[in-house]
């Protein structure tokens, strides 16, 4: 009996000499790329390098067979070699990894957790099992004179002959932990993979999960999807089955971030099997051939997989791996000499440049300024003066006609008619007055402010965007030819200097609502009218304490008179009870507008000095944004002079290693020349 032999090369001896020259260079080749990338510095990721070599130890092309237990999986691999040599069933009866590949005879080979390899029969294969089947029902470990890791069955399989090895990777989700782990060490070995799914839950979320881990992961390309067991469905279930799993798969491939050459071969890769129907078939026993031609048709693209030179296909992903990442290595190199070397004289030379574009931008900021100060701030003061001036005058005579408005609404004065001219009804009744009169002229206040006077502070910002964006725009286009230039051939990407940003654009676009009461213009009257009730209170303490005598000054002399009104009013007895209440309010009335207005400007009654606060307010609205603007094209200045430091630092710092790094550029060049030179000679 033969000896097993499972380091065998693909294709026969006759290629030993070339798979383990080109294996042998290529894993070199993967040690300079990794010393390379170090010495550069570079952030190249070989993972997916080091899987791709590491199958370069076995010398077989392995196709995994991978799917839920009960599947079909042993059932297919079965079919494809025209016997029963894997256990199938219900039940997960292939628990542990089995792999088939070419022997001159058939035999099976089985391989224990020490690495000890025995020959058993078929029969003893079974029987082992069946046994292993019933410790694992049972939850109870199995025996070690029966237990296994992995089976090798050799089979005289032509397909086999070509150096191809099937994996029947053990099932996931039957309840047996280790079956997962045991699946994806596999899978992670194999060159391709067969999915097995189940016609009647066809792309289920984990087989979804292990085709992206499979495709993305591990990026498998020869990928083949066998929907099985279609011969167990019913006709219209079939026909369902063939016009809705293309959609499914469809938007599964959609999903995967991969180039579009793979999904349109991915694309064509399934196939609606029965591998029960074709296994009895090819043994002479069929009786159903639903499934067998799309399973012929399996065959056939796994014969093209496998047809012509297999050692280039089992060497050409990783050398097109390592290519790739050489490749990048190299242009690492280039860019980083290109950057500090050949443009360091360049940097030195523009050094002038830059800080005349510096200088400019600080003439720019200074020329903003004065326009903005001598001219639009001083030109803001005179019209919002004026407009304020106008419209406090036009409230102060239209407090009467507010007052007047009111009177329907109002609720009518309580008590007798002597009651009602009692110093601290009066007092209240002009305080009620008082408050809707200072109610309705905060209102117009702020309506006005915001339709007539904000218009104009922003007029102004659009006047200093349309003086500052032209210039700043054909500075940063200035700055930006410059770095072009000063970078031009290096490959190196110019800093963003970003200096007509969104933030200008915030600090020059003014909002109504965004501003605070306290900084906006008609905050100078509300501010005012909020503290009228209280002047208004301090009026009346006398009264409302039912102290005698009059309180002094202005205050004073406006309750005089209204003490007088009183008393000619009290002394008139004609008339209704409502005329005599009207009679009060329209009294009341008059010295409420007259002491809410008093409270507003002062005792002269003159509204100069509120217009003045009111276009100073006004003005410093605009002046804040002017001010922010300026500091703002200041810290732009400083950035770019930052910028500019950086770089020269960084270039001359570089100089130095530029030559070591020349060194490195070459040797890797002459590597990768070689090493495509190698693996052509190999294939």
């Amino acid at each position: 009996m033969n000896n097993p032999a499972p380091d065998a090369p693909i294709g026969g001896p006759n290629n030993w000499a070339a798979w383990e020259h080109a294996r042998k260079e290529i894993e070199r080749a993967v040690e300079e790329a990794k010393a390379i990338a170090k010495r550069v510095r570079s952030g190249t990721d070989f993972s997916a390098l080091d899987r791709a070599t590491k199958s370069l130890d076995d010398h077989t092309f392995r196709i995994g067979v991978v799917g839920d237990f009960s599947n079909g999986k042993s059932t297919l691999i079965n079919a494809m070699l025209a016997s029963d040599l894997l256990p199938a069933g219900v039940n997960p009866m292939t628990s542990r990894l089995a792999e088939i590949r070419y022997g001159v005879s058939p035999r099976i080979i089985i391989e224990t957790s020490a690495g000890d390899r025995q020959e058993i029969t078929h029969e003893e294969f079974l029987e082992r099992n069946r046994k292993l089947k019933s410790a694992e029902d049972a939850d109870e470990p199995a025996a070690p004179d029966i237990d296994y890791m992995k089976a090798i069955l050799e089979s005289d399989r032509e397909i086999l002959s070509f150096g191809i090895a099937y994996i029947d990777v053990p099932g996931h989700s039957a309840g047996f932990m280790s079956h997962d782990a045991i699946a994806d060490d596999a899978m992670r070995s194999c060159d391709a993979l067969i999915l097995v799914l189940h016609a009647d839950t066809a792309l289920r979320s984990v087989e979804s999960e292990r085709l992206r881990y499979a495709l993305l992961d591990l990026e498998h390309r020869s990928v083949f999807v066998a929907v099985n067991k279609f011969g167990s469905l019913r006709p219209e279930q079939q026909e369902e089955l063939d016009t809705g799993f293309p959609r499914r798969w469809e938007r599964f491939l959609g999903s995967l971030d991969l180039p579009a050459e793979v999904i349109d071969l991915l694309r064509g890769r399934v196939y609606f099997i029965d591998s029960y129907n074709t296994l009895q078939d090819r043994l002479g026993r069929g009786e159903s051939y639903v499934g067998v031609h799309a399973f012929a048709r399996l065959e056939q693209d796994l014969a093209s997989l496998a047809d012509g030179n297999l050692i280039e296909k089992k060497l050409a992903r990783p050398r097109k791996i390592l290519l790739r990442r050489l490749h990048d290595l190299t242009q690492t190199i280039v860019d980083q000499n290109k950057l500090l070397d050949a443009d360091a004289a360049d940097l030195t030379a523009h050094k002038h440049t830059i800080d005349e574009s510096v200088d400019k931008l600080r003439e720019l900021t200074a020329s903003i300024k004065q326009v903005a100060y001598s001219s639009i701030l001083t030109s803001l003061d005179k019209p919002v003066r004026d407009l304020a001036l106008d419209h406090f005058q036009d409230s102060q005579a239209r407090l009467a006609i507010w007052a007047k408005q009111k009177r329907g609404t109002r609720p009518p004065a309580p008590g007798s008619r002597a009651a009602r001219i009692m110093p601290k009804a009066t007092t209240a009744r002009i305080m009620l007055i008082s408050k809707e009169l200072t109610d309705r002229l905060s209102q117009e206040m702020t309506r006005w402010s915001e339709n007539d006077v904000f218009p104009i502070i922003k007029q102004r910002l659009q006047t200093i965007r349309g003086l500052v964006l032209p210039d700043l725009e054909k500075f940063e286009q200035e700055l930006n030819g410059t770095w072009q230039e000063l970078l031009a051939g290096t490959g190196a990407t110019p800093p963003n200097l970003n200096i007509v940003d969104p933030g200008i654009d915030e600090l020059l676009d003014l909002r109504w609502e965004e501003l605070p009461l306290n900084l906006r213009p008609v905050g100078v009257v509300i501010l005012v009218l909020d503290s009228i009730h209280a002047q208004l209170r301090k009026i009346f303490s006398q009264a409302l304490t039912g102290s005698s005598g009059p309180p002094g000054g202005w205050a004073g002399e406006i309750w005089r008179e209204i003490f007088e009104k009183l008393t000619q009013l009290a002394l008139t007895v004609l008339g209704s009870d409502a005329d005599s209440r009207e009679a009060l309010d329209k009294l009341l009335e008059n010295y409420a507008c007259l002491m809410v207005w008093t409270a507003v400007v002062g005792n002269d009654g003159q509204a100069d000095q509120l217009a003045d606060r009111y276009a100073q307010q006004a003005r410093t609205i605009l002046q804040t944004r002017v001010d922010a603007l300026l500091k703002y094209l200041q810290d732009q200045g400083e950035r770019i002079n930052s910028l500019y430091r950086n770089a020269i630092q960084t270039v001359h710092g570089g100089l130095a290693e530029v030559e070591r790094e020349r060194i490195a550029l070459t040797d890797a060049r002459k590597r990768v020349a070689t090493l495509a030179d190698m693996l052509d000679v190999a294939q």
